[in-house]
C-alpha cells in the first residue's frame, strides 16, 4: 500500500494538484475534436482524449522532472519538486512514467492509425522538450 506522503508526492510529481497545463492542453484538443467530426464526437473518442491528456501530460511533467532532477534542486521555483527534495526516488518516478506511459499507449490502441502516429510525434516531442531547454529558449 503507498503511504500518504508518497501518495501525495506522486500527485505533485504528475501535477495533479496544478491543473492548468494540462487544461491548456485540452482545450485545443476538444476543439479540434468537434472540428473534425462536424459534430459532438462519439463519447468513447472524447474519453479517450480526455483521459490521454491527463495522463500524457503527466507521464510529460515525470519525464522533465526526470531529466531535470540535478538542476531543479538549485532551481527557487522547483527545488520543492518531490523528485529534486528526495520525497520520491529516480527508481519510483521513473515507474510512475513507465505506468503512465503504458496507460497512454492502451489509450492509443483504441484510436486509428492517422492518430496513433499524430500521438506517437507527440510523445516524442514531450520527451525531446526538457533537453531542448538547454539549447534554446524557444520551447519555453
Amino acid at each position: 500500500m503507498i503511504r500518504p506522503q508518497k501518495f501525495n508526492a506522486i500527485i505533485e510529481l504528475i501535477r495533479l494538484d496544478r491543473p492548468v497545463g494540462t487544461l491548456l492542453l485540452l482545450w485545443p484538443t476538444l476543439t479540434a475534436l468537434w472540428l473534425a467530426a462536424e459534430t459532438v464526437p462519439a463519447f468513447w473518442i472524447l474519453c479517450t482524449f480526455i483521459v490521454g491528456t491527463f495522463v500524457m501530460r503527466a507521464a510529460g511533467c515525470v519525464a522533465n522532472d526526470i531529466v531535470d532532477r540535478h538542476i531543479d534542486p538549485l532551481v527557487e521555483r522547483t527545488k520543492s519538486r518531490p523528485l529534486a527534495d528526495g520525497r520520491l526516488s529516480l527508481v519510483e518516478a521513473i515507474f510512475v512514467f513507465a505506468v503512465l506511459s503504458a496507460l497512454g499507449l492502451a489509450l492509443m490502441f483504441t484510436l486509428n492509425v492517422i492518430t496513433r502516429w499524430m500521438a506517437v510525434a507527440g510523445f516524442c516531442i514531450a520527451i525531446v522538450y526538457p533537453f531542448m531547454k538547454r539549447v534554446t529558449f524557444f520551447p519555453q
